[in-house]
């Protein structure tokens, strides 16, 4: 038998399980009364009584109903705002105007109170123009004109009733032109001008009283609210705004990152290139001046390494030249020292050493000096000698004359021969 069970403020009907088989209903009446209509369109058919149970919930277990998955956060917007205003009154002290209601606009924006009392502070001082710019002005003179200039608004508050409400002070020559046009307005006809504000808001896609369309969350920037024929003329100031109009600068400063880069894509990948292209060129030019910097220390190496070469080709030259002096120096000691062992005489050992020092390899000195020592001895004791007019023999410690001396790789038969002593 079905049942009723209460769970999380909601009536549900639930099987003989504890399993809810109905939708959730806000009180135990309806609950009930929904049971019964679905007993009576059954029992009709089967003909069976259909209890109704009439005691006490019982406490069953309920499954939740599934969850609903959260909306997505509306996405927010940077706006131009144009909405009419209303001439309330005039003194002599200036014109008391609402500049924005609360509620729904003619142009389909709903500002909330809230919304409102953060804006009174961005019309405070705000400048009144009169007509709206051209698209010529707003090209070629998009900070506007000095002769254009109307009033100025003062004293903008939030009334009672949520109203922005201020008082225009009006200037000048155009002050006085439009006033007479300003009190037909508030005596009886008030479309023959009217005020147009010219804004930056912050808005959303959302429903408020029961009525969807642009949320007004936030008024960013107030420019002027002008004296217009047509107040809030639709799109028409939803203007191309030139590049140096300071109210340009004000949209693009309150736009956040996300909106400016989900309505203009196509910059974000210009800007990725520039960044790309940029760190390309610091590293070309860092490149380049690394390779400079390179090639000038490789040109000082270069002439420093010259030098070094040079001086250490004249080192050693200078060693060369040294140790040739050394060597000489060496070979005239050795030299000496072999020809003092010959015991050679003294004219013949000159002659030797002569040889000698002209044979570079020092390893044949001992035999040249041994042949000498045979070519000496072979003549020894035979060579003539003239001593005081006799003749005598040459003694091994004689001094010889240098025309006796053997010439050098003379044998001792060409020598015997020469001297006389041997037959031809």
């Amino acid at each position: 038998m079905n049942d009723i069970s209460e769970r999380n403020g909601k009536w549900f009907v639930v099987d003989g399980n504890g399993t809810a088989i109905s939708e959730g209903y806000a009180t135990e009446a309806e609950v009930k009364q929904a049971l019964k209509d679905k007993a009576a369109a059954v029992a009709p058919r089967t003909g069976a009584p259909v209890a109704v149970a009439e005691t006490a919930p019982v406490a069953a277990p309920v499954a939740d109903p599934p969850a609903k998955p959260a909306p997505a956060a509306p996405k927010v917007r940077t706006t131009y705002l144009s909405e009419s205003a209303l001439f309330e009154s005039a003194t002599d002290a200036g014109v008391d105007v609402t500049l924005i209601r609360p509620g729904w606009s003619k142009n389909n924006r709903y500002y909330s109170k809230e919304a409102l009392s953060r804006a009174a502070d961005k019309f405070e001082g705000s400048k009144a123009y009169l007509d709206h710019p051209s698209k010529s002005d707003e090209q070629n003179r998009p900070e506007r004109s000095v002769k254009d200039i109307a009033g100025s608004y003062s004293n903008v508050r939030q009334a009672d009733d949520g109203r922005l409400v201020g008082t225009l002070h009006l200037l000048g020559e155009n002050g006085t032109f439009i006033r007479p046009l300003i009190d037909a307005a508030i005596a009886g006809k008030p479309d023959l001008i009217g005020l147009s504000i010219n804004a930056l808001g912050k808005t959303v896609q959302g429903e408020a009283e029961g009525r969807k369309g642009i949320i007004v969350e936030d008024i960013a920037q107030a420019n002027s609210t002008d004296i217009v024929t047509t107040p809030a003329a639709g799109g028409r100031f939803e203007r191309l705004a030139a590049s140096d109009d300071s109210f340009t600068a004000d949209l693009l400063a309150a736009m956040d990152y996300d909106e400016w880069a989900n309505a203009r894509p196509e910059f974000l990948q210009r800007l990725r290139e520039s960044m790309k292209a940029l760190r390309q060129d610091e590293a070309i030019k860092e490149a380049q001046s690394q390779t400079t910097a390179l090639r000038e220390a490789n040109a000082t190496l270069e002439t420093r390494n010259k030098e070094l070469e040079a001086k250490l080709k004249e080192a050693g030259k200078a060693v060369s030249d040294m140790r040739a002096q050394q060597a000489q120096r060496d070979a005239g000691l050795y030299a000496a020292k072999l020809l003092k062992a010959s015991h050679l005489p003294t004219g013949w050992q000159t002659t030797v050493q002569t040889q000698l020092l002209a044979e570079a390899n020092t390893g044949l000195w001992p035999g040249l000096i041994s042949a000498e020592q045979a070519k000496f001895a072979s003549v020894r004791g035979v060579i003539p000698v003239q001593v005081a007019g006799a003749v005598t023999r040459q003694g091994a410690n004689s001094v010889v004359s240098e025309s006796l001396v053997p010439l050098p790789n003379e044998s001792p038969e060409a020598y015997g021969r020469r001297m006389g002593y041997l037959k031809p």
